[in-house]
């Protein structure tokens, strides 16, 4: 619990409970979740909407990441972004180090790139 006030607190964010059940919810979890997913699980206790709103406040403040798969758009928390790869058969997922470098690029500013990696793993070869 330390660490979610801790975000917090950085990040000029207020302890409600939605939003702490949420990022405790995506600090657990193991790979990149949707928000109807985070809302089944806590439909008692927050509605769809709110789940979406915290997300966006919690991607603006880059405390997590996001990134549109086949199943939509899901998020993720991490050091800094990075991709998942998804076996297109199990759906097993699997981090790839994103190696991206935008110094190079002229003109542009607050630059966020999207790369959607599906495979089948080895286990499903």
């Amino acid at each position: 619990m330390d660490r979610i006030l801790n975000t917090f607190k950085k990040n000029g964010l207020k302890a409600t409970a939605a939003r702490c059940r949420i990022l405790q919810m995506l600090y657990s979890t193991k790979k990149p979740i949707s928000a109807r997913n985070i809302y089944k699980k806590y439909s008692k206790e927050l509605d769809l909407a709110t789940a979406y709103r915290v997300l966006k406040i919690f991607e603006k403040k880059d405390i997590i990441y996001s990134e549109n798969t086949e199943g939509g758009k899901k998020y993720y928390i991490a050091k800094k972004p990075h991709h998942h790869i998804t076996c297109k058969k199990c759906k097993k997922v699997e981090c790839v180090p994103c190696r991206h470098n935008f110094s190079e690029v002229k003109n542009f500013l607050l630059i966020r790139h999207e790369l959607s990696l599906t495979g089948v793993c080895a286990k499903c070869y």
